[in-house]
């Protein structure tokens, strides 16, 4: 059901620091979670977020093991994640950088990692031949309305006629749901071509408001994410992997106004304050005296603040030559 705390999700080393206890999480704060999903929270509600010393990832330990994890992915309803295109950033800046990429191609393969209904590939040209890794079962039917061939559930399962024939793939809001991030990442990279290019958005763990809040932070609300990427994880996983690392960019997990990114701001400071000891805490009581901010005294977990580009796409390239890759 859980693992205990052992190792590094990405690179396998035990030396860590321990960065402080993880959020209550929301499935067990919810009046609408299963018995089932209620009893596999419970088991991994005491974690902690660990720093690995070698690599740099956050994690948390205990967490799900992956059967577990399996079977939470393959039994969500198809509104588990009901999302307004427009505002997912991580799609939107990806899309201009794929377009850019490849403009004025038509025979583009792409393969979505985590496509759930397919609507991020349904953005790009219709003339681009698009395909999906998928372990929801009830959005099947809607990635073949879409005409998005779906490939396999997870990553580890995919058939190898279909290594060596993308030219892109994509990933957003995966990573962090990874257990093992090297294998799975390793495995996504078979699937390019020679100098094909993998994109995916994860939060970036080495943010102000991680560094302020860690365990605490909006990232860990759910028992789904496990590993918590940050500039220095991604440029080990690149060279353990021999990819190019074509750069980084950073944006929030979704479009919001600057009114929303200030006062985002202002919340994830209250809450620090609110978790603080000492002079620390006369911070919270004097955001709470600015005009609108009394209603932060009553707040009883830290805030969702999507608005904050808290988050970064990452864009790798296999090389044109292939290389063994070092084992771990």
């Amino acid at each position: 059901m859980s693992l205990p705390i052992s190792c590094c999700n990405l690179c396998g080393s035990s030396e860590r620091s321990k960065l402080g206890r993880c959020s209550l999480p929301i499935e067990l704060r919810s009046d609408k979670t299963s018995v089932e999903v209620r009893t596999l929270a419970e088991s991994v509600r005491d974690s902690e977020l660990y720093e690995c010393h070698q690599c740099g990832l956050r994690y948390r330990k205990p967490q799900l093991d992956e059967q577990s994890l399996g079977q939470l992915y393959r039994e969500l309803p198809a509104q588990a994640w009901d999302y307004v295109e427009a505002d997912i950033q991580s799609w939107n800046v990806a899309g201009k950088v794929i377009r850019k990429r490849f403009a004025g191609q038509s025979e583009i393969k792409i393969v979505d990692i985590g496509a759930f209904d397919g609507r991020f590939l349904s953005m790009l040209p219709k003339s681009w031949n698009k395909a999906a890794v998928e372990p929801c079962n009830s959005v099947l039917e809607s990635l073949k309305q879409r005409d998005i061939r779906w490939i396999s559930d997870f990553p580890e399962n995919i058939p190898d006629a279909e290594f060596g024939q993308f030219d892109v793939a994509t990933m957003f809001d995966v990573f962090e749901h990874l257990p093992d991030p090297q294998t799975t990442i390793r495995q996504i990279v078979r699937l390019l071509r020679p100098g094909g290019m993998f994109l995916f958005s994860t939060g970036n763990s080495s943010h102000w408001s991680w560094n302020l809040l860690a365990g605490q932070h909006w990232y860990l609300h759910t028992i789904q994410h496990l590993s918590f990427a940050n500039p220095r994880s991604i440029r080990w996983l690149a060279e353990a992997e021999g990819l190019k690392l074509q750069g980084r960019i950073r944006h929030s997990h979704q479009r919001r106004t600057l009114r929303h990114k200030f006062q985002h701001s202002l919340e994830t400071l209250h809450w620090r304050g609110r978790m603080s000891h000492g002079p620390q805490r006369h911070l919270a009581g004097l955001i709470q005296r600015l005009p609108g901010q009394r209603r932060l005294m009553h707040r009883d977990r830290a805030p969702m603040a999507v608005s904050l580009n808290d988050h970064m796409l990452v864009c790798l390239a296999k090389p044109t030559v292939s290389k063994e890759t070092p084992k771990r």
